[in-house]
């Protein structure tokens, strides 16, 4: 009696260990499958003029010549170097620091992704940057936010890309570069 009593509860855990797998499973096809189903819109092909702007915003030590305009939302170190290699990027027209939940956004099953940065190429591409510190660079948020980015960009034409800290050795500013000369 008391070796089921104990059972019990290793069956119980086992029971919703399963019901979460199933339940992340059809989440991952149903996005999946939304994915591929996405129809381009209006609410798909970036216009600056539609992005609210953060009401937090940025308050550092530089000044940014190719920022869309002049209010920049706030941003952490790593981001802010990112900013300054799209800054003084010769194949970048203009960028803009995409404010979180009022920005421009992607689906993904869970919440909207909002890429860290906003680009336009010189070539009239558009560019979604997301930068990841090394620590996430690895979590099923990063993959979910390259895939639906990827998607995004097939659809458009455009580029998308996940730059991570010290990625394989390049620091931000090789990995914008290489990014940029890749889609040429």
């Amino acid at each position: 009696l008391e070796l089921l009593h104990r059972a019990r509860f290793a069956v119980k855990k086992q029971i919703a260990l399963a019901m979460i797998r199933s339940i992340n499973t059809l989440k991952s096809r149903y996005y999946n499958d939304y994915l591929n189903r996405l129809i381009l819109d209006e609410n798909y092909i970036f216009d600056a003029s539609r992005i609210c702007q953060s009401k937090t915003l940025y308050d550092g030590k530089h000044s940014f010549n190719k920022h869309y305009d002049d209010l920049i939302s706030q941003m952490n170190r790593e981001e802010e170097m990112c900013a300054i290699v799209l800054d003084q990027h010769e194949e970048i027209q203009f960028w803009l620091r995409n404010p979180d939940r009022t920005g421009f956004s992607l689906p993904l099953h869970h919440k909207n992704y909002y890429p860290d940065f906003i680009a336009k190429h010189r070539d009239g591409r558009i560019i979604l940057l997301e930068y990841k510190g090394k620590h996430i660079k690895d979590s099923t948020d990063t993959a979910q936010k390259y895939t639906a980015g990827l998607a995004w960009a097939e659809l458009t034409g455009n580029i998308h890309e996940v730059i991570v800290y010290n990625n394989q050795g390049l620091d931000i500013a090789a990995q914008i570069t290489q990014c940029l000369r890749g889609a040429e």
